[in-house]
């Protein structure tokens, strides 16, 4: 994402935010089922189901056109023991890894011609964090059993979805989120692990008060 567009997505977001009325419920807590794509469900050893929570407030425009919605959240993959990396270790259960993240972020929302239905994108930092789940060795470390794959850095990502208002209380959710993890230059680069570009689409259910 170059500078100019962050640049754009920030003093879009202060904008907002200095002419915002609130709605008559504008928190919000989410939770969603996760599908995983492509690096993700090859890290994970073809799993890719996940599940994840998020907590944010929506910000209206005066004329309700449009607002944003800051948010915290969390999310967590599981994973399948990884079949094509057996060879290391014969004989002993392939190693097995997770993924999670604290996310946060901003999203930019709009009408749409649909009744109570709005469209978003926006943008979001990630601290990943996967660890080893089985005793299998991964080639990095082989004197160690359990190997975390943490890297204490703010990894961007992008996201976009629907949002759709059942009732005041209750809507209804799909979104499709893309990001990017780069672990440690330490490790020895194989596939699916460094760099990894984790995506996934999801379905949620939110609650307003």
């Amino acid at each position: 994402m170059n500078h100019k567009m962050i640049t754009l997505l920030v003093l879009g977001a202060l904008a907002t935010t200095a002419h915002a009325q609130q709605s008559d419920k504008p928190a919000f807590f989410k939770a969603s089922v996760l599908r995983s794509f492509a690096d993700l469900t090859d890290y994970n050893g073809g799993r890719r189901n996940g599940f994840g929570f998020e907590m944010g407030y929506d910000f209206a425009m005066p004329d309700n056109f449009s607002g944003i919605t800051p948010w915290v959240g969390f999310i967590r993959f599981n994973g399948d023991p990884r079949q094509d990396l057996a060879y290391l270790n014969p004989g002993i259960t392939p190693p097995r890894f997770d993924l999670t993240a604290w996310r946060a972020g901003l999203d930019f929302k709009w009408n749409t011609p649909v009744k109570n239905l709005k469209g978003w994108m926006g943008i979001n930092v990630n601290y990943f964090d996967g660890n080893q789940l089985s005793a299998g060795r991964i080639p990095t470390d082989t004197s160690t059993l359990a190997k975390p794959l943490a890297e204490a850095k703010a990894k961007l990502g992008m996201r976009a979805g629907l949002d759709y208002n059942i009732t005041k209380e209750w809507s209804a959710h799909v979104q499709y989120d893309a990001g990017y993890w780069l672990a440690s230059s330490r490790l020895t680069r194989f596939q699916a692990l460094n760099p990894m570009f984790p995506s996934w689409f999801s379905v949620s259910a939110g609650y307003h008060f």
